[in-house]
């Protein structure tokens, strides 16, 4: 060990091959040999965590898209179900006072129906014959009275 300026130091004296067995030689290279197989691995899995970390971050940026897609389509399918719904609700009112007319209508017509059936009967408990009752006047009945102090 030698002193440099009060620090201790160790001076690697560096080892030749000759002096070393031979035996130790293969085991120094063998080590060698793996080190720089687990370097060469090493390295291999760094650039496939970077090309994995890559592919991830484009994932998470399409799970975003996705995502940004999937609420769109939501809120463009309650716009859709929200119209539609209004839609039926007009619908049925629309139905419903179409109905309300046609019974209103089918009220009416049963009136009228009643009332020319009560006039036939009267009609045939009176024996009125089933023929014209006015046939060519030559003087009109007046209808009303002013009418007949109009005609003297």
């Amino acid at each position: 060990m030698t002193l440099v300026d009060g620090n201790s130091r160790t001076k690697a004296t560096p080892v030749r091959k000759s002096d070393l067995p031979e035996d130790r030689q293969k085991v120094i290279e063998f080590g060698m040999l793996q080190y720089q197989q687990v370097e060469h691995e090493r390295d291999q899995l760094k650039t496939e965590l970077v090309q994995y970390k890559l592919q991830l971050d484009d994932m998470r940026v399409q799970l975003g898209q996705s995502q940004l897609e999937q609420d769109s389509m939501r809120s463009l399918l309650t716009a859709l179900e929200s119209r539609l719904s209004a839609s039926q609700i007009e619908a049925d009112q629309r139905v419903r006072g179409y109905m309300l007319e046609r019974d209103q209508v089918l009220a009416e017509r049963q009136t009228w129906e009643d009332l020319f059936t009560a006039i036939g009967a009267l009609m045939r408990a009176f024996n009125v014959p089933n023929a014209p009752l006015i046939r060519g006047l030559e003087n009109p009945i007046p209808l009303a009275p002013e009418d007949e102090e109009q005609s003297r």
